[in-house]
């Protein structure tokens, strides 16, 4: 896929200023024109094109053909836009509607000169979020810079002031020179970078530095503004949504094809561009100062017809709303219940001790937390977070096919009172964590939730809606009667439990129910069948074992049973050792076991297998089950991609009968790893047996 970047580059100078180059491409009717450009590495390409036409790019065999599929390239949307190439070579692009007729065109880019000798680059640089310690939020803006030799006030290299554009300055002779930023009452200095390398939080906006012969360094200065919309490289505002005290400044960082313009809501709603006279934000962006309560609605004006758009919300300040979260020390989750002017995890969570997961088919580091989400946050003690804003009443959210962690309102209400578009996809209880996971009856404000949907489609919490999430009992029927089925709970040596059920089939197969949600980050207690289930169903004649994973407890461990008379006898298995259950009781374990499972009597495997490890992939721990139809001896490694032997899960004589082993890798890198099984009867005949299955570790 060939690179490309919604960013604008330094400008390079050498003894004055200048501007980077700008190619324009427009259309004539059904062509563009020009229809075939060179330009150089870095140079910036401007579709300005009617808004029935777009620019996607080919390969060179669609192309010709006047196809139009995108092999991964640019695409300029209806109306046109900015983009800067950077890969080198041949670009060849069509206009999607009609390149069937013949509508193309051809960029062709040039290597970049090489920077000029003993220069020095200085940049601004947004940082959304204020922390420095994180990237993906940064942008380049304008900004008034100055470069000095030797020091302030002795002799201006650079300035430009005029301009306000980043600059490099070339073939300087050795010597020091002093890069210095303008200040801005409304933005803050947060850091410097020298040559990507951060010099830690200052703030500094003036930054010294040596150059000698033959170098080139880059100076950029980082600001934060605590309300900055900026936009994305996929057309949209970042955040949509933001609330403000009137009075304050919002800042606009934009990349250059963007404006931000304040329209009225009925022009907001239907994707155009007349301004109600507010705010208008040219190309690149700007600040605003609304003081007007009310929501602000905006729009990019090129951008607009496909949805570029956002809305401020100006509050006075008495009508913020304040919400008490208590907090436990270890793994919580939380959530925005409030429109809080300042969303940056270290501002509404100060004393957190990790980043912020949300989950999108996997966790992801979050910086900027957004109203109707659930995120994972890290404590080291019992303590109380104050959530201040604008209160939420009713949120629509976004929901994969899956399972979803969802947020929470301003005030408690029913987990019943959720609705679901299209209606009837939510599968599962609502489930919340509190040390283990449990199925929640109310959404408390500030906490985060688990909700399982059967495909696609938008959740809406709202005080006021009526019941649309099936009931515990509902939603999973084999939930119903848990209090009937026989129990084994673990509790830690911190007091964190979590209770499994099963029960014994004499007249049907295996099976499991009560899907429990993933499992949450290393050092946060769980437990659960290997399946993922909190309920197993044990097959009476077939002696398959129903491995349990424990993850992050602290030992030692409790495992205590209540086994159900009509259950008879189940065999709790420790390490290739057989506890037999009946009645009540309870077992101690001082350290973490390598094999633990529950099987009911059966008969024997007839032959050695190994299945695949389940999860897979999988974020901290995973189960691998195997057959024995010997007693053997059993030896299973686990091997790193460059055949290092990362673990030993097993290693010793084991009953025959149907196996399971977990492999908690809460220690380890991410990246494919191997399990290998190696077998043979422990009586000493007989074939022994290898086999290898492929596990991924994903954090």
């Amino acid at each position: 896929m060939r690179t490309l970047f919604y960013i604008i580059a330094a400008l390079t100078v050498s003894a004055s200023m200048g501007l980077a180059t700008v190619h324009t491409i427009s259309n004539s009717g059904f062509t563009f024109s020009p229809n075939n450009v060179t330009i150089v590495s870095g140079d910036t390409v401007q579709f300005v094109i009617a808004a029935m036409h777009d620019a996607v790019e080919v390969s060179k065999a669609t192309w010709d053909v006047n196809g139009n599929t995108s092999n991964g390239g640019f695409m300029v949307p209806f109306g046109g836009g900015s983009i800067v190439l950077t890969d080198t070579g041949t670009h060849y692009y069509v206009c999607e509607p009609h390149a069937s007729i013949g509508m193309k065109g051809i960029i062709a880019v040039n290597p970049a000169p090489p920077p000029p000798l003993n220069s020095l680059t200085v940049e601004s640089t947004v940082d959304q979020d204020g922390n420095i310690s994180t990237t993906a939020d940064r942008m380049m803006k304008n900004w008034s810079l100055k470069l000095y030799r030797d020091s302030v006030g002795s002799g201006v290299v650079l300035d430009s002031v005029v301009s306000g554009k980043s600059f490099t300055a070339g073939n300087l002779p050795g010597g020091t020179y002093v890069a210095v930023e303008a200040d801005s009452a409304s933005w803050s200095h947060i850091s410097v970078n020298v040559d990507g390398v951060s010099q830690g939080a200052t703030a500094a906006h003036q930054w010294p530095v040596t150059v000698f012969s033959g170098e080139n360094h880059t100076i950029s200065f980082l600001n934060f503004g605590a309300h900055t919309i900026m936009s994305s490289a996929v057309f949209t505002f970042v955040p949509e949504s933001l609330a403000v005290v009137s009075g304050d400044t919002v800042h606009f960082v934009l990349d250059p094809m963007h404006t931000a313009r304040e329209v009225s809501r009925s022009t907001w709603l239907a994707n155009d561009t007349v301004s109600n006279g507010g705010f208008d934000l040219p190309h690149g962006g700007g600040s605003a100062i609304l003081s007007a309560l009310g929501t602000h609605y905006y729009v990019c004006t090129v951008h607009a017809s496909i949805g570029m758009k956002g809305r401020i919300v100006v509050l006075a300040p008495g009508a913020f709303f304040t919400v008490d979260r208590q907090i436990a020390a270890g793994w919580n989750m939380v959530s925005l219940p409030v429109n809080a002017p300042d969303r940056r995890t270290t501002t509404l969570f100060p004393t957190a001790v990790s980043h912020a997961f949300s989950y999108q088919g996997s966790y992801v580091t979050q910086s900027l937390l957004s109203i109707g989400l659930g995120y994972w946050l890290k404590f080291n003690n019992d303590q109380t977070a104050s959530l201040t804003g604008f209160p939420v009443v009713q949120d629509t959210i976004d929901a994969l096919k899956g399972w979803n962690m969802i947020g929470s309102l301003a005030v408690p209400h029913s987990s019943h009172a959720i609705a679901s578009l299209p209606g009837g996809i939510i599968s599962s209880p609502m489930f919340g964590f509190n040390g283990s996971y449990f199925v929640a009856d109310t959404i408390v404000p500030g906490y985060g939730y688990w909700l399982k949907v059967s495909a696609q489609g938008k959740l809406i919490l709202d005080t006021a809606s009526g019941s649309s999430l099936p009931s515990a009992a509902s939603a999973d029927p084999a939930r119903r009667d848990l209090q009937g089925k026989s129990r084994l709970t673990i509790r830690d040596a911190m007091g964190r439990e979590k209770a499994l059920y099963f029960s014994v089939r004499r007249d049907g197969g295996a099976g499991s129910a009560g899907e429990l949600p993933p499992i949450p980050p290393p050092g946060a207690f769980d437990v659960r069948f290997s399946s993922g289930h909190e309920l197993q169903f044990l097959a009476a004649s077939g002696g398959r074992e129903s491995g349990i994973v424990i993850s992050s407890a602290s030992y030692p461990i409790t495992a205590a049973w209540d086994v159900e008379a009509v259950d008879g006898t189940v065999t709790l298995g420790i390490d290739g050792r057989g506890v037999s259950l009946t009645g009540r009781g309870a077992i101690k374990l001082t350290t973490p076991p390598r094999s633990l499972f529950l099987r009911a009597a059966g008969v024997s495997p007839s032959d050695y297998t190994l299945n695949q490890a389940f999860p897979n992939p999988f974020n901290s721990a995973t189960v691998v089950r195997y057959d024995l139809p010997v007693d053997s001896r059993v030896l299973i490694r686990v091997y790193s991609v460059l055949g290092q032997l990362v673990a030993t899960l097993a290693d010793g004589i084991e009953l025959a009968g149907q196996k399971s082993v977990s492999w908690n890798a809460a220690d380890h890198v991410s990246g494919v790893y191997f399990l290998r099984l190696d077998a043979r009867p422990a009586a000493g005949t007989g074939t022994s047996f290898r086999r290898v299955v492929k596990a991924v570790l994903q954090r």
